[in-house]
């Protein structure tokens, strides 16, 4: 299933994201499972390393003490098997996001660990599981008030704090036909739901950009210099490719109408 599935990913989509395992890979051209099965015979120390760095360590505490660690409390060799995509797509890739709790990287992860701590918790005596269980319902609220709460009160921040650039968003998101087709930075393709053909942006420089009747894109200051670059780049394809500016804020959005079909 796993070749099958990055096949599929490689043919029809935007690839496995191999990038993101650059740090064990000598030479990312040869593909991700044969540089990570030669990093395994050759360098195995240099992977226990990459996955259990400090900010790893960190990632593997909140994800287990909760759990008390049982997804690993087994002699039972199949078991520990089943923890191998948690170590790939988790601990070893360089990328930061997939190492932290405050994105969704992780929740393909969750379903498997809390598994595999209720098949490893049936295995011991009945009176440790007995203590078992209120340990974790413990550690896990205490986790919970201690490193979430503060994100309740994003709601509230966002609706003061953004207020003027929603209205800016919908003012020039409602001038777009419902009977166009779209292309949008993926913040704005909520509020565009309604068109008859919409997609999220698409890499352009891959050569997978779809023509549309307009793209919408993210702009001003609230971007990062890599997000920055990229839509100075996409300006500049739009123009040379049949778009115009169509409206917007210098601020927060701009619009490209499609003048020619043509490119």
């Amino acid at each position: 299933y796993f070749f099958f599935a990055t096949f599929l990913l490689t043919r029809y989509g935007e690839g496995t994201f191999s990038h993101r395992f650059n740090s064990i890979m000598a030479n990312p051209e040869n593909g991700l499972i044969s540089e990570i099965f030669r990093t395994v015979v050759t360098g195995p120390g240099f992977l226990i390393y990459e996955a259990f760095r400090q900010e790893k360590f960190i990632f593997l505490i909140q994800m287990l003490l909760p759990l008390l660690f049982l997804p690993f409390l087994t002699k039972k060799g199949g078991r520990l098997f089943m923890l191998i995509p948690f170590v790939l797509v988790c601990l070893l890739p360089d990328y930061e996001y997939q190492h932290s709790i405050d994105f969704q990287y992780v929740f393909g992860m969750v379903p498997l660990l809390v598994y595999l701590a209720v098949i490893n918790l049936s295995d011991l005596s009945h009176k440790t599981r007995k203590a078992a269980l209120p340990i974790m319902a413990l550690c896990a609220t205490a986790f919970t008030f201690s490193h979430m709460t503060h994100y309740v009160d994003y709601g509230t921040y966002y609706k003061e704090n953004d207020a003027q650039k929603i209205a800016v968003y919908e003012e020039y998101l409602s001038k777009i036909p419902e009977e166009a087709s779209v292309e949008a930075t993926h913040i704005f393709v909520p509020r565009l739901s309604q068109r008859k053909v919409l997609y999220s942006m698409n890499d352009f420089l891959e050569g997978k950009w779809d023509p549309c009747d307009y793209v919408v894109l993210k702009v001003g200051p609230g971007l990062d210099t890599a997000g920055q670059d990229y839509a100075q780049r996409k300006v500049e394809y739009l123009l040379a490719n049949g778009y115009e500016y169509a409206y917007g804020n210098e601020t927060y959005i701009a619009v490209y109408r499609r003048t020619s079909s043509e490119y």
